[in-house]
């Protein structure tokens, strides 16, 4: 029956064993219980568990970046739209650095910004990545989301790789 089912999903019974099976405990069958003609369901199941990619991963697939639309980044570039207000993270930590970001974000909104700037910096001090720019790319995408509507990598004229142009959600204008 177990052959039957395996060929059903496509996967071919095995040849039989010519050493004995061990069970679930590591011992070795006795040989009375094994039959000579045709392989048991058992012997099929652990010839086709041996086949089975058996490196199973518990992890969650990542949330999509809220990244800007093409349009907008190329109205950036084109001078079309610009950021209305920017901070400079050089120098802080990164616990600083999301902090100060989230202030400055809810303070953009409250003034009824749309669109600003922060400088991360290319983290050419920081080693082997930006850790700064790092971590506030993670915050936009996770703590930052309620206030940002869509952000980037700004173009070359606003920093390029250096600073993020954030597009934010609209707030109540004081």
């Amino acid at each position: 029956m177990f052959a039957r089912e395996m060929n059903r999903l496509g996967l071919e019974a095995p040849e039989p064993r010519s050493e004995p099976v061990e069970d679930s405990h590591g011992e070795k069958a006795p040989e009375s219980r094994k039959s000579a003609s045709a392989p048991s369901d058992r012997e099929l199941f652990l010839d086709a568990l041996g086949a089975m990619e058996t490196t199973f991963a518990d992890e969650f697939p990542a949330e999509e970046d809220v990244r800007a639309e093409p349009r907008r980044m190329r109205q950036l570039r084109r001078g079309k739209l610009a950021p209305e207000a920017h901070i400079d993270l050089h120098g802080l930590s990164r616990v600083e650095a999301r902090q100060k970001v989230r202030y400055f974000l809810e303070n953009a909104i409250h003034h009824g910004l749309r669109t600003v700037l922060l400088v991360t910096g290319r983290g050419k001090s920081s080693g082997n990545e930006p850790v700064v720019r790092a971590e506030i790319e993670l915050f936009l995408n996770t703590e930052g989301k309620p206030l940002v509507s869509e952000w980037g990598r700004a173009p070359k004229a606003f920093g390029g790789d250096g600073a993020l142009v954030v597009f934010l959600k609209a707030g109540n204008k004081t």
